[in-house]
């Protein structure tokens, strides 16, 4: 089994401002789905954008014993799936060519008979099979934001960053993306990083939460542990109870906000 992914004393941000500060995370093995939570601009896309090498940063983070600021652009692609937060632009490629000529680009050692085999079982897989002869600007949003993860799954890598992949889509393609997401890390033992908003679909397909406030990490650990009522006034400034539903599930009920809500968007200097 590869080592784990481990985050030891991480600072990023863009330019002159920091966005995380110093963050240390639990060591995660491989085949685990972690959600990364917070409110907005907690830094969960920042830290994704780190360990993918969209931003630069301080300290350690490491992958299967290899610091990942250290690896080749190609090196990295090798082992890293990163999806962004926002869709792929509207093109006139059709979604095939879309998908074929990002593969090579970020795969480019694997033939074209595998790279058509992943292509066409990630597409089956997020029912994106009937649009690859479509053209992509004519997509919807949550379209292009399955096109998206479907390249992160047709290029099975041992680590997935994956921010917020849910976010343009209904409830049906939410919970069939997480079964997929969560079918990569068992199957292939791959370990992934989900930065989500729904605490309730975090809950149900996230084995562990790392939860961030104003760029530090506020708390983490198995996620039925971790989400209480106290972290979601903490984090989130609600007052919630944790409930189970009829199947045993855990359910977030959030029963208004605090008089001392944290400000959106707020980020320690």
């Amino acid at each position: 089994m590869s080592a784990p992914l481990e985050i030891t004393g991480l600072t990023a941000g863009y330019g002159r401002t920091v966005v995380l500060h110093g963050i240390d995370l639990p060591a995660w093995s491989p085949g685990t789905v972690v959600g990364l939570l917070g409110q907005n601009a907690a830094g969960k896309s920042t830290l994704l954008k780190a360990l993918s090498g969209q931003v630069r940063y301080s300290g350690e983070a490491r992958f299967n014993g290899q610091g990942l600021a250290g690896l080749s652009a190609r090196h990295r692609a090798s082992i890293v799936g990163y999806q962004p937060q926002a869709a792929p632009l509207a093109t006139g490629l059709l979604v095939y060519e879309a998908a074929l000529a990002t593969f090579h680009a970020t795969a480019p050692d694997l033939g074209r008979d595998e790279a058509d085999r992943r292509i066409g079982a990630a597409f089956s897989e997020l029912g994106l099979s009937n649009l690859a002869l479509r053209r992509v600007d004519t997509l919807s949003g949550g379209q292009r934001q399955l096109l998206s993860l479907s390249l992160v799954l047709a290029r099975q890598t041992p680590l997935m960053l994956l921010d917020e992949p849910t976010s343009a889509l209904d409830l049906r393609w939410q919970i069939q993306t997480l079964q997929a997401i969560r079918r990569a890390a068992e199957e292939r033992n791959a370990l992934v990083l989900i930065a989500i908003h729904d605490l309730n679909l975090a809950l149900r397909f996230c084995d562990e939460v790392a939860v961030l406030h104003h760029g530090r990490v506020l708390a983490a650990g198995p996620a039925a542990a971790t989400v209480t009522p106290d972290l979601l006034r903490d984090a989130y400034g609600i007052e919630g109870r944790i409930e189970r539903c009829s199947a045993g599930l855990p359910i977030v009920v959030a029963d208004g906000a605090t008089a001392t809500s944290p400000p959106p968007g707020g980020i320690s200097p």
